[in-house]
C-alpha cells in the first residue's frame, strides 16, 4: 500500500501438476547422471566424459575439495531437492500430509540456495565450444537430459515452498492458540507464516522452527522499507 512493490507473485498451487513436473525432472536428473555427455577423438583415441567420471579425474588430480564441492553443488543438493519435493507433492496430491513434512520443506529451502545445476550448463557448452578446436565432439544423450533437467529446475523453482506449507497446513487444522501480547507482526522468511512477535531477542517461528527477523538478514535494503 505505501510503495506499491509487488509483495508477492501467485503461482499454480496444484500439488498434482507439480508432482508430475518433478517426476519428470528426476527422470532427467537420472538420465544426465547414467548417460555420457560427451564423446571426444583426438587421433584415433576415443572417450566418453560422464559427470560422476570427472568427478572422479578430479579427485583423482589431488584435486579432492574442487570434486567434492562439483559434486556437492551438482549432484547431491539438486538430488535432495527433488527427492524432497516429489515425496511432499505426491503426498500432497494423495490428500494427507507426510511425516517429516517441515523438515523436508525445509531442506528445499536450503538445497534450493545453493543447486547450481544451470551453471554447470554453461560451463559444459563453453567447454564444448573449445573442444571443437581440439578434438571431434560427439554429442551424448547425457547433454541433452542436462538441457532438458535445467529447464525443468527452471519451473521446479517456481514452486515457492511457502505454498507447499500452506497446503500442508490445509490438511490438518492448527488448534487456535491465543496469540501473545504482541510488538509487531513477523514474517517467517523461510515459511512465510506470519505470528506474532513477542519482543524476545531470538524467535523461532512456530511452523518450521527458523529464527524469525524483523527484516530480512544481510539485505541491502534501507530499514522501514518493503
Amino acid at each position: 500500500m505505501r510503495c506499491r512493490s509487488v509483495l508477492y507473485r501467485g503461482i499454480h498451487s496444484d500439488a498434482s501438476r507439480m508432482a508430475a513436473i518433478v517426476l519428470a525432472a528426476l527422470i532427467a536428473y537420472v538420465i544426465a547422471q547414467c548417460y555420457p555427455i560427451v564423446e571426444l577423438e583426438v587421433n584415433g583415441n576415443v572417450s566418453r566424459a560422464t559427470l560422476l567420471g570427472s568427478i572422479l579425474v578430479l579427485w583423482q588430480g589431488h584435486m579432492p575439495l574442487v570434486a567434492a564441492a562439483v559434486f556437492l553443488f551438482t549432484i547431491l543438493l539438486p538430488a535432495i531437492e527433488l527427492l524432497a519435493l516429489l515425496h511432499v507433492t505426491l503426498a500432497l496430491a494423495l490428500g494427507h500430509k507426510p511425516k517429516s513434512f517441515n523438515l523436508l520443506l525445509y531442506a528445499v529451502y536450503l538445497a534450493r540456495r545453493w543447486g547450481m545445476t544451470e551453471v554447470l550448463m554453461i560451463g559444459i557448452l563453453i567447454t564444448i565450444v573449445k573442444m571443437t578446436s581440439l578434438a571431434t565432439v560427439v554429442l551424448e544423450p547425457g547433454l541433452f537430459a542436462f538441457a532438458a533437467l535445467t529447464l525443468m529446475l527452471a519451473i521446479v523453482v517456481s514452486f515457492d515452498p511457502k505454498i507447499l506449507w500452506n497446503l500442508g497446513d490445509a490438511l490438518t487444522p492448527q488448534p487456535d492458540v491465543p496469540p501473545p501480547v504482541a510488538q509487531a507482526a513477523l514474517s517467517c522468511h523461510v515459511c512465510g507464516l506470519v505470528s506474532a512477535g513477542s519482543g524476545a531477542q531470538h524467535q523461532e517461528c512456530p511452523r518450521c522452527h527458523a529464527q524469525l527477523h524483523h527484516r530480512h538478514p544481510y539485505s541491502l535494503g534501507a530499514p522501514g522499507r518493503c
